[in-house]
């Protein structure tokens, strides 16, 4: 074991060696397993916590400020008619408000406050919540964040700073790879090849906690893509804050992740506990840059957060009330569990859930690639109902910044479409409906954009974004490495919207709002959570929402090609056979392609006898200006299909 880790400690060192010397160092450190948990002495570490911890006074937010929510946490607190537990429900469409409605959260927290997500960026947002939370920390509140490990902020000055930030800070990562915060490509590719299971384990979770009374859960992270802050590309994405009986489940959840063995406090981390120690005592306090603070939108984001009338009228009146309301969230460790169905808790609950379909499911998805159980149970779905109406609300090509993945999804298309009796409506990259439903969309709008060809060819894992702001200097965004780029468009560049939201309605009664894509690698290998909801109105609302995002202006639908008579069969036929084969599927002449609504035509579906006359075929990838990547989502699908499950 020692001689593995010194090994491995050449190896980190590896500008000093050959990089194939260095790689053969990792590979034999990983193999034998000497390093993969080594963690820092926390004594050491301990004590240089508290000699270099900043000793701030506590200005602007000492006192908690009042919570719009306080009137609904009591009526949703615990009666005695056991019976009928009441809950109140909010879905947070925009971006802006989520970020208003968690810094409100922060603001207004008298006890604890806990956060889990999958991303935790080192941006605007990023760096806006990390400074609201120590302030908290500061005025009494004990905060705990748990990330997990892979796409968050690995930058260990700032991690460092976080460690020494307050003693009632704490921020824990989850499954660090060889029991470090940073891990340098060269440590990646080492445990893909050593360690792949381990790495691909992986906490996808979304939540937010204040007081144990207050949660906000669904599909967003920490970064400015999901709070309608970054000029080039924003996320179309959906959250529910809920209040009531639930938040039970929902605490005890967290707790079981934060007492996991795979959940790390910083301190432990090595590359973090080495930072600490030669961190200079004055700098170690973590601020926010001048620049960020001068930022017009996050203070219009922090003035709205701090002001109750505006806070009640925006969140709390709209709230609807639903008795029944369930959280569901899989055991941390489930892809190492012996019983993985038992740990997949919120992937059986879903599959129970969708079985029961009688009239119609109205499902909301970025990544359209069903795991076989799925695709079973939908089948059966249909032959059992077949006027079961299935509505799908997913990314185009040139909506996503997965194009990988949307290439798996081209590839069961056909599956989706003639088998399943899909209507699948995929998202344009601007939607009609952005300046609704995207916060500071005219602000973004006027931003300088960089060209699509820059943003393509740099390939660095941190991309150093400059933009120009109207009224104000040019100021850096650092986007850290985990987030995808979208492909350049042929249409000239402006604020683009892809698609994030994970959600589904049943029967416009039952409703699934949460952070599980339906996809393989949600149901077998990301940890996931949501909450179902039984209510009809809220349902409704959600449907309509959904029912927005693929109308006409905003989405282009999927549908078969007009059959040729005599080519069609042989076409079945050949495409038929070409995709039964997982790694060979090479038949270029595709089943279905996107169409577009004509001018002066109303919308129908695509089972209408009027649909060939009111729609116009416009491409499989439309307004897609990038060949190679096209080539790429074709040889993808083709070749790559068994992949599925790991994407």
């Amino acid at each position: 074991m020692a001689f593995a880790c010194v090994i491995v400690e050449s190896a980190l060192q590896w500008r000093r060696l050959k990089p194939s010397w260095a790689l053969v160092a990792l590979l034999i450190a990983a193999l034998l397993n000497g390093c993969t948990g080594r963690t820092m002495p926390p004594l050491q570490v301990q004590r240089a916590i508290e000699a270099k911890r900043p000793n701030v006074a506590c200005l602007d937010a000492c006192q908690p400020i009042p919570s719009a929510f306080s009137s609904a946490v009591e009526q949703g607190r615990p009666k005695s008619d056991r019976s009928r537990p009441k809950h109140f429900l909010l879905s947070l469409e925009r971006g802006d408000d989520a970020l208003i409605a968690r810094i409100h959260l922060i603001r207004s927290a008298k006890r604890t406050l806990d956060m889990q997500t999958f991303i935790f960026s080192r941006d605007d947002s990023g760096l806006f919540v990390l400074d609201e939370l120590i302030k908290a920390a500061r005025r009494g509140v004990k905060v705990r964040v748990l990330t997990d490990q892979l796409f968050s902020i690995d930058d260990l000055t700032t991690l460092a700073r976080l460690t020494v930030a307050h003693p009632n800070f704490e921020v824990k990562y989850y499954n660090p790879t060889f029991g470090q915060a940073n891990t340098s490509e060269l440590e990646f590719l080492t445990s893909m090849v050593c360690c792949f299971w381990r790495l691909n384990r992986r906490m996808h979770n979304k939540l937010m906690i204040a007081d144990g009374a207050v949660a906000i859960t669904g599909g967003r992270n920490v970064d400015n893509r999901y709070f309608d802050l970054d000029p080039q590309f924003v996320y179309r994405d959906r959250d529910v804050l809920v209040i009531g009986r639930v938040l039970g489940q929902v605490v005890a959840s967290f707790d079981a992740y934060w007492q996991h063995p795979l959940a790390v406090d910083l301190r432990r981390l090595k590359d973090v506990g080495v930072r600490v120690l030669t961190l200079p005592l004055k700098s170690s306090r973590l601020t926010l840059p001048e620049d960020l603070a001068r930022s017009s939108q996050l203070k219009s984001i922090r003035n709205r957060a701090l002001d109750p009338d505006w806070t009640r009228e925006r969140f709390l009146k709209p709230m609807v009330r639903a008795d029944r309301v369930e959280y569901w969230s899989d055991r941390p460790g489930k892809a190492s569990s012996e019983d993985r169905l038992a740990s997949a808790q919120i992937s059986q609950q879903i599959h129970n859930t969708l079985s029961g379909t009688q009239r119609s499911l109205t499902l909301q998805t970025p990544y359209l690639v069903l795991s076989r159980k799925a695709r079973r149970l939908l089948r059966n779905l249909k032959t059992e109902r077949p006027d079961v109406r299935i509505l799908v609300s997913t990314n185009s090509l040139a909506s996503t910044d997965a194009f990988y993945v949307y290439a798996l999804s081209h590839k069961h298309k056909k599956t989706y479409v003639r088998e399943l009796g899909f209507e699948i409506f995929e998202t344009k990259p601007f939607p009609a409906s952005s300046r609704e439903l995207i916060g500071f969309y005219d602000e973004l709008s006027q931003v300088k954009r960089l060209p699509s060809e820059e943003l393509e060819a740099n390939t660095q894992p941190k991309v150093r974004r400059w933009y120009r702001q109207p009224g104000s200097a040019i100021r850096v965004m650092d986007t850290e490495g985990g987030l995808g780029r979208p492909l350049p468009l042929r249409a000239p560049e402006r604020l683009r919207v892809g698609l994030h939201a994970k959600s589904f309605v049943l029967d416009s009664q039952i409703t699934l709002i949460g952070s599980h894509n339906f996809d393989p690698r949600s149901d077998d290998l990301n940890t996931e959570s949501g909450l179902i909801i039984w209510d009809g109105p809220f349902a409704r609302a959600i449907e309509a929402q959904i029912f927005r995002d693929a109308a006409p202006e905003n989405a282009w639908a999927i549908a078969p090609k007009q059959r040729v008579p005599g080519l069609a069969e042989v076409n079945m036929a050949f495409s038929r056979l070409f995709y039964a084969i997982p790694f060979f599927d090479i038949w270029p002449f595709r089943y279905s392609t996107s169409y577009a609504l004509r001018e002066g035509f109303a919308p129908v579906s695509r089972f209408d006898p009027q649909f060939f006359v009111r729609y116009e075929p416009v491409g499989d990838f439309p307004e897609v200006d990038l060949p190679l990547k096209q080539i790429n989502t074709l040889v993808i699908s083709a070749f790559f299909g068994w992949i599925a499950p790991i994407l």
